[in-house]
């Protein structure tokens, strides 16, 4: 049946896998989108029900509320479509994708994308605030969840997008910091494959991640540097980090130790190093250092280049850091800098005092 302006209803038959012919228990609908036609079931075999869902189909993508793929997309089709993103484009943070997904599978599996609203994703909000989840963290996973609605709709198989609201981080900036007093302990109880690379990280600042995918081929010891390619330097620039010192024994102490079968500088019976948290936090333990996370130890390292008189321009070039804000965010200032800012106003004065020369009023 052809319905004038809109398009047709119509009795659809299918094929067994025998040969033998049978008709669909409900009505198909015919229309055009972007000058192709499109089919779909109607889900009734009504005639009449079938023409208005046509005319109600038909208007919806007249009007821009609908795509004609949005029924069928899932969340799952939206990760799918997330994780070819982050590969095609190479994002760095991809490592980190599959730990801010984790708990977005828990709660939007199996919906369609069109399913979730805004009251769902204040509901997952609430489920991870009270599971003890910090604001950075779950913003992590939110950005991931927008990015992956953005994607689908630009690529025109959604319409509606969900209104998704970041948390405020103002409040949840680490303060997190090893002393080297603290960090010899922590040293001292940390197994024997993950002394060198934790020493590395509290002497440049390095992020974890980089660290550990370091090779052989970025170290230059004749040179005595090393070159970190801009693959491994999250803002996208290469770093020459010098060698001196106790940080030179260390690398050379590496280098003399690699394995042939594993490219990476530091690595555990010629295996690349993972995940090392659960070993870090027991040495923390054993160190007395609760609540000590692996990254403290690269604001530990960037609050000791400036203690140490390192020019705040060079300390950022150090740490590869590009903008001053986030630098800020690292080199926090502690309560015991406050305490010896407070000493040296109060001998200031004193002394001040002391040299100015006091004329008595005469009465």
């Amino acid at each position: 049946m052809i319905v004038k302006g809109f398009g047709s209803v119509y009795l659809k038959r299918h094929k067994h896998k025998d040969g033998s012919w049978f008709e669909s228990p409900a009505l198909w609908i015919s229309f055009k989108y972007h000058g192709r036609w499109q089919a779909e079931s109607s889900g009734t075999n009504n005639l009449e029900e079938a023409v208005e869902k046509l005319k109600a189909r038909v208007n919806e993508l007249s009007a821009g509320r609908k795509s004609v793929k949005e029924d069928k997309i899932r969340y799952e089709d939206l990760v799918k479509q997330l994780k070819l993103d982050y590969k095609v484009n190479k994002k760095r943070s991809i490592d980190s994708l599959g730990f801010y997904l984790k708990h977005l599978d828990q709660h939007f599996k199996g919906f369609k994308a069109i399913e979730i609203r805004t009251s769902d994703v204040l509901e997952y909000v609430a489920k991870r605030q009270d599971e003890g989840a910090a604001n950075s963290t779950i913003n992590r996973e939110l950005s991931a969840l927008k990015r992956a609605f953005s994607l689908a709709r630009t690529a025109g198989d959604i319409v509606y997008q969900p209104h998704i609201q970041l948390l405020d981080e103002s409040d949840n900036v680490r303060q997190g910091f090893v002393n080297p007093a603290e960090f010899v302990k922590l040293h001292d109880n940390l197994p024997g494959y993950l002394k060198p690379i934790m020493e590395f990280l509290y002497l440049t600042g390095m992020r974890s991640g980089a660290a550990k995918k370091l090779e052989h081929k970025h170290i230059d010891l004749e040179a005595q540097v090393i070159r970190l390619p801009i693959e491994l330097s999250k803002n996208k620039k290469g770093l020459t980090i010098p060698l001196s010192g106790r940080l030179l024994e260390l690398v050379e102490s590496a280098w003399n130790n690699r394995s042939l079968e594993c490219p990476h500088l530091f690595h555990h019976n010629g295996e690349p190093i993972g995940d090392f948290r659960k070993a870090f936090d027991t040495a923390c333990a054993a160190a007395g250092l609760r609540g000590i996370l692996p990254h403290d130890l690269r604001r530990s390292a960037i609050r000791n280049f400036i203690r140490a008189g390192v020019k705040e321009s060079v300390a950022m070039r150090l740490s590869g850091h590009r903008t001053r804000s986030v630098f800020d965010r690292y080199n926090i200032v502690s309560e015991d800098d406050l305490i010896d800012a407070s000493t040296k106003l109060q001998q200031f004065l004193v002394e001040a005092i002391k040299d100015d020369k006091v004329v008595p009023i005469k009465k």
